[in-house]
């Protein structure tokens, strides 16, 4: 589950911010990517969940393996959900194309929040764009940046329906472990206790994220 929050946190921080910029950009049809955007986060885990677990299927339905093999990467299907090596590589893609847009969203506000004086100085004094990131947009928006990682790394951290849904008990999450020690063996005792540690692993990666991004209470 840490190694899942960890890759899919960090690839949707990346993807959304990128997203973000663009969209920032004031271009003809913006409003419309905007809104299409917001569709992968907008449909249901359960049903998105479905979704995919068609797509990776190792049978003629499986568009992935399909595209894959038409391609010339795989000679045959490969069976994303049932091999232990590729599962938790199925998992963090069904999850990043998800809560991506999510974090884009965030971040968009965040960029928005930022006043447009500064870059128009920054050009008077011949500050490239690059340059512009580094020095104006990334410090400016270090508070958001911190809110949503904190709130993506808590969702990963506690994920149960993509993990139920798709692998069911072929692979636990620790959401997912702990519901089937309370409900399949009922253990109550193991149950707790790994609600506990995900508690511990929010807390942990809560404070990480706003002492390393200099977030303070001013």
């Amino acid at each position: 589950t840490v190694t899942f929050s960890i890759i899919s946190v960090v690839l949707e921080t990346v993807l959304g911010l990128g997203i973000a910029l663009v969209v920032n950009i004031p271009f003809p049809g913006r409003g419309l990517m905007r809104m299409i955007m917001l569709v992968p986060w907008a449909i249901p885990t359960a049903v998105s969940s479905r979704m995919w677990e068609w797509m990776f299927a190792s049978t003629r339905v499986g568009i992935i393996n399909v595209m894959l093999q038409q391609l010339g990467i795989i000679d045959e299907p490969v069976a994303w959900l049932v091999n232990k090596s590729y599962q938790l590589p199925a998992m963090i893609t069904i999850d990043v194309w998800k809560t991506t847009p999510f974090m884009a969203l965030l971040l968009l506000a965040g960029l928005q929040l930022i006043p447009g004086d500064l870059y128009e100085a920054a050009d008077v004094d011949g500050a490239g764009k690059v340059r512009q990131f580094w020095q104006i947009t990334l410090p400016l928006l270090r508070p958001t940046l911190a809110v949503a990682l904190v709130f993506r790394t808590l969702d990963a951290l506690r994920v149960f329906d993509l993990f139920q849904i798709v692998l069911a008990q072929k692979r636990y999450s620790m959401a997912s472990y702990a519901y089937y020690e309370l409900i399949n063996g009922q253990r109550m005792g193991y149950s707790s206790a790994t609600s506990v540690v995900i508690l511990i692993f929010i807390t942990i990666f809560a404070v990480l994220y706003i002492r390393s991004l200099g977030i303070n209470n001013d």
